[in-house]
């Protein structure tokens, strides 16, 4: 048991040190495939450094986006933005506004003593509404900026903007 733990213990040290590396490929000798040009794209070797994040850089970026008008927000997701806190805020609002819509439609349907029956609809438009948000405002505001030349990286406007999402969460 303590020899599976070592083993384990040493495969994720070698793992937790190639997230911290620039996703320029994989290591020679690693198991992953190389990627080039266009294809990289398509490999999870290359999203690996924008889900580097513990849980102390999340609550530290959760608070900052609580208070927009200090401006710090983006100078400390400069050199590190991330997608997880992004992708699981809006994954977040999602549910609880599916799950509170039925909630409203259930009592409605209650009030007036009709027959309920539930609607998958809601999950699909909130879903479509909030990833569709956090999506495409970011590459819009990205090809505005590019045509200014103004200097900006499009995974850090997917971070600002799933960011500003999470006062919503309290708000529902």
């Amino acid at each position: 048991m303590v020899g599976v733990m070592l083993v384990a213990n040493d495969y994720f040290a070698i793992e937790a040190d190639t997230f911290s590396k620039p996703a320029g490929g994989s290591q020679p000798g690693s198991g992953e495939p190389q990627g080039s040009g266009w294809f990289r794209t398509f490999t999870i070797a290359a999203y690996k450094p924008y889900f580097d994040v513990d849980t102390s850089d999340i609550i530290d970026r959760l608070k900052e986006s609580l208070f927009p008008f200090r401006g710090t927000f983006t100078e400390k997701t400069a050199t590190n933005p991330d997608l997880y806190g992004p992708f699981w805020i809006c994954t977040t609002l999602i549910f609880v506004a599916a799950s509170i819509g039925t909630f409203v439609t259930y009592i409605a349907h209650k009030l007036k003593k009709k027959e309920w029956d539930y609607d998958i609809n809601l999950v699909t438009w909130s879903a479509g509404v909030f990833y569709g948000y956090v999506t495409v405002v970011p590459l819009i505001l990205y090809v505005i900026l590019k045509y200014f030349s103004a200097p900006s990286g499009l995974v850090q406007l997917f971070c600002l903007y799933g960011y500003s999402l999470f006062v919503f969460i309290p708000a529902l």
